[in-house]
């Protein structure tokens, strides 16, 4: 593992510092959660080192990448290129590292809308991105999650989907299809297990 987090440190030099920044934020805040969680610390520092590699690139680059790479693109794909950075980035640590952990990849491609049956290590990047510190700062209305997170995994993914969902219908967007789907499938799965 030290090799992979040494070869996605030399990439991360590579890009905008504002950029740089948050992902070191994320980092931090993936390793305090993980450890809260008993969560593998190096696979969720990982995952949140790399789930915003592709970030930085524009739309059309992101469309070509991900056509490149045989990624599927959905009409809202096309209509919101920045949802595939999530998934380009995943593709390029699968491809370069091949024996990575699923659960890792994943973290990094659905790191943006969540997934039903999301991992533990999923879960920690989710939050973490959606949660570093600045991004509080920015929106105070995420620091009741703070109070969540380092509890209940599961009511924080719920309550950060929650606030992304009504921000997006308040503007009149689109919710991403997964959202809804990470949404339900957190419920549903909690109600069972009453």
């Amino acid at each position: 593992m030290g090799t992979l987090i040494e070869a996605i440190e030399q990439r991360l030099t590579e890009l905008p510092k504002g950029l740089f920044d948050h992902i070191s934020r994320t980092r931090d805040l993936a390793r305090t959660i993980a450890e809260a969680h008993g969560v593998d610390q190096e696979l969720c520092d990982i995952g949140a080192a790399a789930h915003d590699l592709a970030r930085h690139h524009d739309d059309a680059f992101l469309i070509r990448e991900a056509e490149s790479l045989g990624l599927p693109i959905t009409n809202l794909d096309i209509a919101e290129p920045l949802l595939l950075h999530g998934p380009v980035a995943a593709r390029w640590m699968r491809d370069r590292h091949p024996c990575l952990d699923e659960d890792v990849i994943s973290s990094v491609h659905y790191h943006t809308t969540g997934r039903p049956q999301m991992s533990k290590i999923e879960k920690v990047v989710f939050l973490a991105d959606k949660l570093e510190p600045q991004k509080v700062i920015n929106d105070p209305s995420l620091a009741k999650i703070t109070k969540i997170y380092l509890h209940d995994l599961d009511e924080a993914v719920l309550s950060s989907i929650a606030l992304r969902i009504r921000a997006i219908l308040k503007l009149g967007g689109v919710v991403h299809p997964l959202a809804l789907d990470t949404w339900n499938w957190i419920l549903l799965t909690k109600s069972r297990s009453r």
